[in-house]
Order: structure tokens, then sequence, then C-alpha cells
């Protein structure tokens, strides 16, 4: 037994912070057989609203730990409790109140002092509720970025010292080429230019040497930030309801994804690199006016020119960029949807309509690229000719002014090599414009999935959920459409079977939806246990619930991992118990690989009804206190529902079991029956017997099935 993770919720509890048990053991994927390690648990009470710390300390100090009690405490056999209190009888007798999660009946007991230290390892951890001042989970913005960049600053300070150095290196190969045209050429200094050489040569190697480190820091602080994105923006998506997805087309969501690469694109090779090369501006302007001030004014008038250049061309590219990524997001829409509906697409014969589609999509999307193309080619070709006129313009004047005794031909191609270490930084400062709007772009599209509400944003109850349900007066209609639910009341009480019934399309899936939390009704409550459910913790309920329908999706693992998907630390015994339970062992072990058969694609090299049953074990896996089944014995063969019908009594212990389906022979047995109309309501409700007495809607459909059945008798 975990008795750590069970020691944190019940201390978290006395510090104010609600836990679920089952919902810290799914999300963390721990396992109830091993105790979870201390330094795990810290990280498990910090990412869950608490604060945590491990101490090593001695007996005498837990009577000091006052309001930091009740705390975890490590014993030496590897096992934790909480230590709630410590009490004195004023006569020098110490004890402590201990709960011991992992004993039968878990209760509060005093300890003495030496039978606690006997047992005890010496390692305390303390939790508390973390109260904030100012919110940590701030929404996702510029200026949530330039924090993250801030937090950074012994780095920076690094990046930009180095930026520096590299300045000064960049400057001696001017100061090379000078002296070499000014001292070594004119007086033949041999030994003067041999000094030099190696001097030039030692300090490009220090140049390779501090660029690379420069670039290694830059890449380490934005990889940092690449995780920091990709996790939140993930967590963020797995948090938003089924709702979200169902209005937002995938390639949409895709794209928003995406923009965590257009952001560290910015940051590395935009942003990063332009603030850095910006210091040099602060370096070698001085210079560059020390040297000349007549040729600095040519250098400044001819870099303005360029950076008007730029601006003046970033609206048009602006414009041209947001059309290329809008026919790009429509050709891939059309991709996604043809490879995810390709069956579709293939009974339908509609190989012609999505091909035509495609072309078009992608001629569009292709001469959008080009005119984006041409545009940025005319400005960087007009950009280029003044740096070319520039360059003339500064060696014409440069040569007049050394005519005229003014300036060394050193230093005329000192300045001309640094008007291109000017003019550089500050063009890409001018360019920045239609980057920092594609990075704007960028924030506000990921920054409208990281900061929408989630559900797990709402935490909720975590009592134990036991499997009763309750609707009242439950309404749902999806958008633009007439109720598929309407008015639906009805009590299960916890650990009873039920069957649902009623013609295509009367909201029998929809109610086992809206049951899991993944829809909302737009009127009436429902309730789990007594507890209103729009109070409790959609984790929290999901972990104690499964539904298998229809559609399951399956993963290119094997079929052991695909059945402790929802358990990785489930036992080999445990799977297969759910396998034997839905008549899977027997099939899997005449496989060659067993429970490591490799799963294709959606499963294609499998059975319709091996798939089923793998969704029906990976169900039960995680022992769920309500299970749903969706017509989920359709499709298996006649022996196997046989055999999973005589596994019923197992399967259904202990838990509440709904099951939606057409041959109403599978749910007589249910201890309750739910009858729905074409219209959503419920028709009627009742045993299997009382509902064939009322003589309404179900026992028409007995009627119906009774003569199917006997039809298909006399067929065969």
């Amino acid at each position: 037994m975990n008795s750590a993770i069970r020691s944190l919720v019940l201390a978290a509890g006395q510090h104010g912070v609600e836990l679920s048990k089952d919902s810290l053991m799914h999300e963390y994927t721990l396992s109830d057989d091993n105790e979870t390690e201390v330094s795990k648990l810290i990280r498990i009470a910090t990412e869950n609203g608490l604060k945590a710390h491990s101490i090593q300390t001695e007996w005498s100090e837990i009577a000091k730990l006052g309001s930091a009690l009740p705390v975890i405490a490590k014993l030496s056999n590897g096992r934790c409790v909480v230590v709630a209190r410590w009490n004195s009888d004023g006569e020098g007798g110490e004890t402590l109140s201990v709960l011991d999660p992992a004993a039968a009946r878990p209760k509060v007991e005093k300890i003495s002092k030496e039978k606690f230290v006997s047992a005890w390892s010496g390692e305390l951890l303390l939790v508390q509720r973390h109260i904030k001042l100012m919110d940590d989970d701030q929404p996702f913005s510029r200026q949530w970025i330039v924090k993250e960049f801030l937090k950074q600053k012994t780095m920076m300070i690094q990046v930009v010292g180095i930026a520096f150095l590299l300045h000064i290196f960049g400057f001696l190969p001017i100061i090379y080429i000078m002296t070499v045209l000014d001292k070594v050429v004119n007086y033949e200094a041999y030994s003067t230019l041999v000094v030099i050489a190696v001097g030039i040569s030692v300090a490009h190697l220090f140049n390779g040497m501090f660029s690379y480190l420069k670039s290694y820091i830059a890449l380490f602080f934005t990889a940092k930030m690449e995780v920091k994105l990709n996790s939140k923006a993930f967590n963020s998506l797995m948090d938003q309801s089924v709702d979200y997805f169902q209005k937002t087309e995938p390639s949409k969501v895709v794209q928003i994804v995406q923009q965590v690469g257009t952001i560290k694109q910015f940051l590395i090779g935009k942003m990063f690199g332009t603030m850095l090369d910006a210091t040099a501006l602060f370096f070698f302007i001085p210079i560059l006016i020390m040297f000349s001030p007549t040729l600095f004014v040519i250098v400044l008038v001819f870099a303005i020119l360029i950076a008007i250049n730029n601006i003046m061309s970033a609206s048009r590219l602006k414009e041209a960029m947001q059309k290329v990524g809008a026919s790009e997001t429509q050709k891939q829409s059309i991709l996604m949807n043809s490879i995810s509906g390709i069956e579709t697409v293939k009974s339908l014969t509609l190989e012609s309509v999505m091909k035509k589609s495609w072309e078009e999509h992608s001629t569009s999307s292709t001469l959008a690229s080009m005119e984006l193309g041409k545009m940025a080619a005319r400005s960087a070709q007009v950009s280029a000719t003044l740096q070319q006129l520039m360059t003339i313009v500064v060696i014409f004047v440069g040569v007049l002014l050394v005519f005229s005794d003014g300036l060394s031909p050193g230093v005329l191609i000192g300045v001309n090599m640094l008007a291109g270490k000017v003019t550089g930084p500050l063009v890409q400062l001018a360019s920045m414009s239609t980057e920092i709007e594609k990075f704007n772009t960028a924030v506000d599209l990921l920054g409208g999935i990281l900061n929408k509400k989630g559900e797990r944003k709402r935490r909720g109850s975590v009592s134990q959920i036991k499997g009763g349900i309750k609707f009242s007066d439950v309404t749902f209609s999806y958008k633009d459409s007439d109720p598929v639910i309407s008015n639906v009341s009805f009590t299960i009480p916890a650990r009873q079977t039920v069957g649902l019934v009623g013609p295509s399309g009367c909201g029998k899936s929809t109610l086992l939806r809206i049951i899991q939390g993944l829809i909302k009704p737009q009127e009436g409550n429902i309730y789990i246990d007594g507890i209103d459910m729009r109070t409790i913790d959609m984790r929290h309920l999901r972990v104690n619930t499964s539904l298998v329908g229809n559609d399951n999706t399956f993963f290119t693992e094997t079929i052991r991992e695909n059945i402790l998907r929802p358990m990785p630390t489930a036992s080999m015994e445990r799977v297969i118990w759910a396998s034997k339970m839905v008549a899977l062992h027997d099939t899997v072990e005449d496989m060659p690989d067993g429970y490591e058969t490799k799963l294709e694609e959606k499963g294609a090299n499998l059975s319709e009804g091996q798939r089923k049953k793998i969704a029906l074990a990976r169900a039960l896996i995680r022992n769920p206190k309500i299970i749903m089944m969706d017509e989920a014995l359709s499709g298996l063969g006649l022996d196997d529902e046989i055999s999973i019908r005589n596994n019923m009594p197992e399967i259904r212990n202990g838990r509440t079991m709904l099951v939606v389906t057409h041959h109403l022979s599978q749910i007589i047995d249910s201890d309750l029956i739910l009858v729905m109309n074409s219209d959503g309501e419920l028709a009627e409700q009742g045993k299997h017997q009382e509902l064939i007495a009322k003589g309404g809607v179900y026992a028409d459909l007995w009627k119906k099935e009774l003569m199917l059945r006997g039809s298909k008798e006399v067929t065969a």
C-alpha cells in the first residue's frame, strides 16, 4: 500500500487543500504496491497547491513545529505516517497523535516517544498551503515572456559580457588591416607583420570559442523556454473540454500549438541575436565618429534609408504572410480530413472531389507564397542596392579626405569595414517590426488556448465515489438543434446495473457522455452520490468512470500497453484478469507474440471484435466505480458474447453499470431499465417484467425483438 501518497492526501486536507488519492495515483502513474519517493512527493505537493520540503531532525524539534503540524514522518521501514499533534501531560510525558494510513482501520492514536523514535527514520516532510500574494499562474502574454527572461539574470549578464568581448575581437581584424596598410606596407616592417598576424590569429581562436559559448548559452536558455511553453501548451490543451475540440478544427489546434516554434525562432533568431548585435552600436559608433565624423554621417543616412525601406515593406509583407497562413491552414485541413476520413472518401468515391479541392487550395497557397517571395525579394534587393551605394559613397568621400590629408588609407578601409558593423544592427532593429508582428500574432494565438479556462482549473469535491447517479430535469441540445435529451429525471442507487434502451438518436449515448462530464447540459442538475456534479473535480470523476463505445481509440503499442494505458502501474495479473473477463485472454495467447503483439494504426491488424474486447479490458483495468457500455458487445461473436455475459456478475460486482443496447436480451436481468423515446424523453423506467406488464414502449420493443429472433430461427 502506498502510504506516502495517502499521508499527503490526509495532511493536505488538514491544511485546507483537498486532494484525491485516485486522481494523484492516475496522474503521476503511481503504484499502490510501492512507496512514493519523498522527492517525488514534494513535487506532487508543489504542483497541487502546497509548499513542501523535507528536513532531517530529532524528537525534541517536533514540539517546536506548532502550526506546521500535521506533518508526514518517514519510518525506517520506508512507510509514511501523519503526525497530527504533539502532546504533553505536564509531567514530562510526551506523546504524538499519529495516523497510519496503511492500517486496516486508519485512526489517530497516541504513540509514546520511545515507540515512535524506534520506528522513525528522523525525516519529516513539512507541507503547508501555498498562499499567494500574487497569482503565479498569470495569463500568457508578452509580459509573461519578459518575466521569464528576467528570471535568468545571471545567464543574460554572461551573454551580454561575451557579446562585448566578441565586439572587441571583431574590432581587432580592422586594427590589423589599418596597421598593415599604414605602417607595415609603407615601412616594410616584416617582424611587425608577423607579430600582428600571430596576435590576430589568436584573437580569432578566442573569437570562435566565445561565439560558440554565446550560441550555447542562448540555445540553452531558449530550450528551457521551449520546454516550458510546450508543456504549458499541451497541458492547457488537455485541460480543455470536449466541447472546445468539437468547435475547433484539428488543423487549427495544431497550428496554435506550432506557435511555440514561431516564438522560439523569434527569441533565439531575432530578438536575442538582434539585441546582442545592437550592443555593438555602443562600441563601434564612438570609434566611427572618432575616425571620421563625415563618413559616420554618410553611414547613418544610408542606414536610415535602408530602415525606411524595411519599415515600408513590413505592412505589405504582413498582409501577404496572413494570406499564406490562411491558405496553408485550409490546405492542411483538407489533408487531415482526407487522411482521417479515408474510408468514407473511398466508399463514396470522393477521390476526384478531394483531389480537385486539394489542387485549388494548393494553387492558391503557391500563388500567395510566390507573392510573398516577390515582395520580400524586392525589399531585400532595395536594401542590398543601398548598401552597395553606401560603400561607393564612403570610398569616394574617403578617398577625397585621403587626398586632403584628412584620413589615412588604413583608416578609410577601417571605416568601410566598421560601416557594415554599424548599419547591420541598425537595419536589424528597424526590421524588427515585421518579426515583432509575427511574434505578437503567435503569442495571441497561443494565449488563446493557454489562457482559456479548462476543466482542471476548477478544483472540486474529491469525495470517494460509490456510483450513485441522479438526474433532475436534465435537458441537453447541441448548438442550433432541438433538445437531444429533454427534461429527464431518474435515480440510480450505487452498485446497480441499469439498461438504457430506445430508438436511434434518442440521446442514450449523449446521456453517458453527460455522466462522464464530457458535455454539460443546458438545464437541470446531475448528482453523483448526492453531490452536485458541478462541484466535483472532473479528473477525480473520470478516474472512477469508464466508457466503452463503438468509436474506441487505440495506440500503436502492444496489446498489453494498450490495456494498461489508464493504469500503467497495474500488474500483469490484473491485465490477464481483465482480459479473461472479456474473453480476450485465449485470443491473445493464440497470437505469436501474445500480449506483446504490436497494434498497427487504429488497430488495423485486429478484427473489430478483438478491438472491442481490448477496449473492454482497458475499461476494467483500473477498477472503475461506474462503467458505461455503449453497444459494447456489438460486433462480437456469439461465443464471446456468451462468455462475457457469463462473467457479468464478477464484472459488475461493486460498481454501477450502465448498458446501452438495442438487444433487450442483454439487459433483462438489470436492476433498472430506462426507456427513452424519439423526443429524448424518459418514457418508462422499471424492471424487465414490470415494463412488460405495463404494455408500453418497452413491451413493444420486446415483442419486435422476439419476432425478429423467431424469423431468424425460421430462416436458419
